[in-house]
């Protein structure tokens, strides 16, 4: 089984990052959309890789997690039990679409998980913005004006942006119905998203 450290040698800033989840959730998805549940852009800083992505509290950890853009070491989603396998695929960004990328991830970070149609519904309702991991690498590849192809809200059609690099696998034993029933979107505070967009501009590298 490869350890986080060994995953992290193939990654580069930039690199599509595809997860196939263990909990109830990402079973569904799974089934409905090639095997995968879940995408985020990386970040390398030495021997580090962070993930930016926009995520369900219950996969990174419990309920104790907010909900929504965020940025987390590959490490601690490697070792969380909740991810099983991954596929690295890289779009070939230029040093300027990168920091567009970084930029627009800044901007977005703390919105809320987009969970399902009813709860985007609720939260139009309310007139207040979700997005899911699919909205937020979509709305970064625009931004930076590297999506070419013409994609629906799909992870299989999303990962023919990028060129596969190499697959990664670990045995798991989680128990689908507690992870899903125990799961938490709680939406982030005004001071976590403070907190955590500072904490992600110093790794980043993005100044004031």
């Amino acid at each position: 089984m490869q350890s986080a450290d060994q995953i992290a040698k193939d990654i580069k800033s930039g690199d599509l990052i595809f997860f196939t989840g263990t909990v109830f959730t990402s079973f569904v998805t799974q089934l409905a959309d090639g095997g995968m549940s879940h995408v985020g852009m990386a970040h390398r800083i030495g021997n580090d890789v962070y993930i930016m992505h926009s995520v369900s509290s219950h996969s990174m950890g419990g309920r104790n997690n907010f909900a929504g853009v965020q940025m987390t070491n590959l490490r601690l989603m490697w070792d969380v039990q909740m991810y099983k396998r991954l596929d690295v695929y890289r779009l070939h960004l230029t040093t300027k679409q990168y920091e567009i990328c970084k930029h627009e991830f800044l901007s977005l970070f703390g919105t809320p998980y987009d969970r399902n149609p009813v709860y985007s519904w609720v939260r139009q309702l309310r007139r207040k913005k979700s997005m899911n991991c699919i909205h937020l690498v979509l709305h970064l590849l625009e931004a930076c004006k590297a999506r070419t192809k013409k994609f629906n809200l799909r992870l299989s059609h999303l990962k023919t942006h990028g060129t596969f690099v190499k697959s990664f696998n670990k045995p798991v034993s989680v128990n689908f119905l507690t992870a899903f029933i125990c799961q938490s979107n709680r939406d982030a505070t005004k001071e976590e998203i403070v907190t955590g967009k500072s904490n992600a501009r110093n790794l980043l590298g993005v100044s004031q």
